[in-house]
């Protein structure tokens, strides 16, 4: 047995804030207001705080204007996300959502503040309370502009979008404005299906819903509609459904990178490649895909050759552009099953403890697959790959302390080409924080 999974040679910097905080925009109070259950005005009168940084205050309720809430409250912020700096004797516009009956939650992110800086917030409230504040959908459509080698342009305002807004009742519409700005006011609490639609760019569908009094603010994103699309085959005419159908640039850009899309075919053979960018392109199947069971048809460049020299580009232009090329592969390949055998440098095993994994990888594709084999007691493991593809695999074995790798092994699957083994007899430096 074993698993298996593809990766590709990206690394990703997360900030800090989203690995061990939260990071947003602040809410309208028309949003906060639709998506807390409980929104009131209260006194803090204790604050106990936990080992782990954690802190339960304890208020008195002052006033509330949504939920229904007993005179006395406590409230718990886990540190993770800034809460307000609560002080013993002072007031506090909250809004949290829950159960009454355990601690409730109060965390940034939700315009929970110190009341001296709540004044917006006040003056909605006091709209609310007197029938006032409406109901509604608005929003800003904005051009996503092009990657220029690279680098993303910033987005402009898109005008002329038709909007949608459809719910129980019959659809209603708007178009943005020169800031690209639309509104759908008066409307009741529900459901509904956002839609903006402008000809020459790709639409846009979401679905909202609205309490009462609430809003949704949405900022949109649409770009040009370019695209490639169309239909996989099997040389007998039937549609090749879970095909990996690729397009790669033809040149490098600035950064040295490749522009590269890829896409799987549906039950009906069908792709759809949107979001590209201007240039030239090589499609095909599986151009910088690994071959394994999971991807099992040969590399085809369009309109149908294995050699790269032979294939024919599809330009991408500035405008609006759709490309509709049909596909054709050749048979699958045939998978063979590979045995074979891992151990220590000392001639033991490794224990299933170390989770040894083999990471494969094919000449000229920037990608890799790592297969996590179970091993017996003698270390002995099988897997498979297709036929007559060329490969390379290392062990590694031991993750995360004392990691030990073997010499890598070029190997091309045959049927009297079956058996591997590998030797944990080279050492990786430990990951360190």
């Amino acid at each position: 047995m074993f698993a298996r999974t593809h990766c590709l040679l990206l690394f990703f910097l997360l900030p800090l804030n989203n690995v061990f905080g939260c990071s947003c925009s602040e809410p309208s109070p028309c949003e906060s207001y639709g998506n807390s259950q409980l929104i009131f005005l209260g006194t803090v009168t204790d604050i106990s705080k936990g080992v782990d940084g954690s802190k339960t205050i304890r208020m008195t309720v002052d006033l509330v204007y949504k939920g229904e809430l007993e005179k006395t409250i406590q409230l718990f912020d886990d540190g993770v996300c800034s809460a307000p700096s609560f002080q013993v004797g002072t007031q506090y516009l909250i809004y949290t959502s829950g159960s009454t009956k355990e601690l409730l939650p109060v965390r940034g992110c939700t315009r929970s503040r110190d009341v001296r800086y709540a004044e917006e917030d006040l003056v909605y409230l006091k709209q609310v309370a007197e029938g006032k504040a409406d109901t509604l959908v608005s929003g800003k459509v904005l051009l996503l502009a092009d990657e220029i080698d690279g680098v993303r342009q910033d987005p402009s305002p898109l005008k002329d979008v038709r909007v949608s807004l459809s719910g129980e009742a019959d659809p209603i519409y708007a178009v943005t404005n020169s800031l690209g700005l639309f509104a759908f006011e008066n409307l009741l609490a529900g459901k509904y299906l956002v839609e903006g639609r402008l000809s020459g760019y790709q639409p846009w569908i979401t679905d909202v819903t609205l309490s009462q009094h609430g809003c949704v603010l949405a900022e949109v994103l649409m770009h040009v509609d370019r695209r490639i699309e169309g239909y996989v085959r099997n040389k007998d005419g039937t549609p090749a459904s879970g095909a990996q159908v690729e397009a790669v640039s033809t040149k490098k850009q600035q950064s040295g990178d490749y522009i590269h899309k890829m896409t799987s075919t549906d039950e009906n053979g069908h792709y759809l490649l949107d979001g590209m960018l201007p240039g030239d392109y090589y499609l095909g199947i599986n151009l910088r895909t690994i071959l394994d069971e999971d991807h099992p048809f040969p590399r085809i460049y369009y309109p149908g050759t294995a050699d790269v020299r032979e294939a024919i580009s599809v330009n991408i232009v500035i405008g609006a552009t759709v490309q509709k090329i049909d596909l054709q592969i050749p048979h699958k390949l045939n998978l063979i099953t590979m045995h074979g055998r891992i151990l220590n440098a000392d001639g033991k095993s490794p224990l299933p403890k170390d989770k040894p994994h083999i990471r494969i990888t094919q000449p000229g594709i920037e990608d890799f697959i790592t297969i996590w084999v179970e091993i017996d007691t003698d270390g002995r493991f099988q897997f498979e790959l297709c036929e007559g593809i060329p490969y390379s695999g290392i062990v590694i074995s031991g993750y995360p302390d004392h990691t030990h790798r073997s010499a890598p092994a070029e190997f091309t699957p045959s049927k009297e080409n079956n058996q591997l083994a590998f030797i944990l007899d080279r050492t990786i430096e430990p990951y360190k924080d």
